[in-house]
């Protein structure tokens, strides 16, 4: 499965491309990559006897909705490159006039200089929706430019959001400071190849 991916790299205004934030197609490029590799079980993401290939792969988009050429690369400049979370619908609506990218045909990613959750927490590297939201305005996820396709190490932030673009949960989902660990089908990522971490440490 190859699902097309948009690439929507949010900067502040002035920015010039290929500094900060305006991060270069190569980064872009890479950061794909990346996700192949590691949804494909290769090069730094092979992961050893537990790994699988998932047999999905991701490739920039080379057509809109229309059937026009692009290259899945669209470049904004706003101040919602410093994005408060609590602006997310405001960040996604920059590339609804006209959508060109709806999210029932493409994956689209946002790439921002910073996310903050209230003003006192940045330490926010990404985050995603849920399978529950594909379709809609809001589905996809957000990065901040420094962690996306800037190495094998950074861009396991992409890797790990575009799992709960998937519908991954976290394997210690729920678990508040008990980590329960009693039944594999409801407690943790509800998969049973991955048991909740309180099989591994005690979790809190």
């Amino acid at each position: 499965q190859t699902i097309p991916v948009v690439v929507h790299i949010v900067y502040l205004p002035g920015t010039p491309m290929n500094t900060g934030e305006n991060i270069s197609n190569l980064q872009v490029i890479t950061a794909i990559q990346h996700l192949n590799n590691a949804f494909r079980k290769q090069g730094a993401y092979n992961g050893g006897l537990y790994a699988v290939d998932t047999e999905i792969e991701f490739c920039l988009a080379q057509r809109d909705i229309n059937g026009l050429s692009t290259d899945g690369i669209d470049r904004i400049s706003s101040t919602l490159s410093n994005l408060d979370m609590s602006q997310d619908a405001a960040l996604k609506a920059l590339t609804q006039s006209p959508n060109l990218f709806p999210s029932t045909n493409y994956m689209n990613i946002w790439i921002v200089r910073d996310i903050c959750n209230g003003a006192n927490n940045c330490q926010i590297a990404g985050y995603s929706t849920m399978a529950a939201s594909h379709g809609t305005a809001l589905d996809g996820f957000v990065c901040e430019a420094n962690y996306f396709g800037s190495s094998t190490t950074n861009s396991k932030v992409a890797v790990h959001e575009i799992g709960h673009y998937f519908n991954l949960l976290h394997t210690f989902q729920n678990a508040g400071v008990t980590c329960i660990n009693n039944n594999c089908l409801v407690d943790g990522d509800q998969i049973c190849d991955t048991p909740p971490d309180n099989s591994f440490f005690t979790c809190n």
